[in-house]
Parts: structure tokens; C-alpha cells; sequence
């Protein structure tokens, strides 16, 4: 997509690319491919807005073509991200096909903030409440790619503020993550997790059983992130359990 290009290169802040890419190195394992040009956040959010409105009577295909070719083979951070702002004004026009293409770049993903991402502005627009959805995001644990199995997690994150019911495929996902070492998806366990019961105060018990239940797959981070929101008693009573 030659205007997002464009844009990118005209709006680049040398001084601004510094400090994010010394950001983008300090994750864990390897490092990102990626690279950044020095564009905020705010503004990238304001892009998508003036170029949703050249790019919104163009065919959705079209502009889902030109979106995955940036994911696929953008180097740069600020690229991705506006593609993942623009297609997001796109939503109402989802469908089993924008899924599939999604899907496709988490294996080229080597970064958590682009991860997060798609959890929050993309993932969050299909319906994962049912049951067909559930079934393929279960199907990534299975992955080798260590982004692939914790998407399956984080993906749930938009719809677990909003859906009670989606307690139970976050605890089912978590379940089968709990054993893993990765530093990301153990960051991420607790983050879901309490999302999921944050705004719905009816599962604190279930939280509360099943942290005791699993306590011992806890670090005490996890553990003090995962038991935020539940009840003062309640994590008095987890605290001296874990020791």
C-alpha cells in the first residue's frame, strides 16, 4: 500500500527512532527484525483515521491484500501497527477469510507489542464466543511458535472484558500453557486471566479455586498479577497457601 509507505517515510523522526529502537531490543530471546522510524502511537491512530477515509470505497479485498503484504514484509514497527489501525476500521466487513489472513502473520511475529496488537484490535472483532472460533484458536497450542500458543491466549483478551462466558476457554487455554517456561506467555497467563474475571465480579470464586488448584504452577508474580481484583480474604488465603 504505496500511501502508507509514503507516509511513513514522510512523518519519520530520527531522533524519536532512536529510543524506540532501543526499546524494540530489550525484549527476551532473540531479537525483533523489526525497526522503528520514530512515529508515536497517537499518531499513527490518527493516520488510520485520514487514510481509512481515501482507502474506505476501495474493495475490502484490495485493501486486505495491500494490509497483509505490509505484515508479511515490512521490516518496519510503525508499518505493521498502522496496518493493524487501518484494517481495524474495517471490522464490520470481517469474515472467516480476514481471520485466515491474520492468522497467517503470527508465525512471522517476533515482537509482543505487534502480538498484543492483534489481540486487542483485531481479534477482538470476531466472534470467539462461539464455539467453532474456540476450537481453532485451541488448535494453536499445538504450535511450535511460541507467539502461535500464546495468541491463543491473548487473543481472547478484547471479548473476555465484554463476555462473561468466555471465562471457561481462557481457563481451558491457560490449563494447557501452565506448564510452559516462556517468558511471554508466562507474562501473559495472569494478564488474561484477570481480564477475564476484572469486570465480572460473579467468577472470583472460580478464579479463587482454580489459582488454588494450580498454585503451585504459579510464580508469586503471577500469582499477585493473576489474584488482583479478587477479595482481600481471598488473597490472604492464596498468599499463605503458595508459602
Amino acid at each position: 500500500m504505496s500511501s502508507i509507505v509514503d507516509w511513513i517515510e514522510n512523518t519519520a523522526e530520527d531522533q524519536d527512532a532512536q529510543g524506540k529502537n532501543s526499546f524494540l531490543q530489550t525484549g527476551k530471546y532473540e531479537k525483533t527484525r523489526l525497526r522503528a522510524v520514530g512515529i508515536s502511537n497517537p499518531t499513527l491512530k490518527k493516520a488510520a483515521s485520514s487514510l481509512y477515509k481515501q482507502l474506505k470505497d476501495q474493495p475490502f479485498t484490495e485493501v486486505l491484500d495491500s494490509v497483509d503484504d505490509l505484515m508479511q514484509n515490512s521490516e518496519i514497527y510503525e508499518a505493521q501497527l498502522l496496518s493493524v489501525y487501518i484494517l481495524e476500521k474495517f471490522k464490520r466487513q470481517f469474515n472467516d477469510e480476514t481471520f485466515n489472513r491474520i492468522d497467517s502473520w503470527i508465525d512471522s511475529i517476533d515482537y509482543w507489542a505487534i502480538s498484543d496488537h492483534l489481540a486487542i484490535n483485531l481479534f477482538g472483532h470476531f466472534p470467539l464466543n462461539t464455539q467453532e472460533y474456540q476450537q481453532r484458536l485451541f488448535s494453536w497450542l499445538d504450535s511450535d511458535h511460541y507467539w502461535r500458543r500464546r495468541q491463543a491466549l491473548t487473543a481472547y483478551l478484547a471479548i473476555a472484558r465484554k463476555d462473561p462466558d468466555i471465562l471457561d476457554p481462557v481457563l481451558r487455554t491457560i490449563r494447557v500453557l501452565l506448564p510452559e517456561d516462556n517468558y511471554y506467555i508466562k507474562k501473559a497467563i495472569p494478564w488474561i486471566l484477570r481480564e477475564a474475571y476484572r469486570k465480572h465480579p460473579q467468577h472470583n470464586q472460580a478464579v479463587f479455586e482454580f489459582l488454588k488448584q494450580h498454585i503451585s504452577s504459579f510464580s508469586k508474580t503471577m500469582l499477585r498479577e493473576a489474584m488482583r481484583y479478587l477479595s482481600e480474604k481471598q488473597q490472604q488465603e492464596l498468599l499463605k497457601l503458595y508459602g
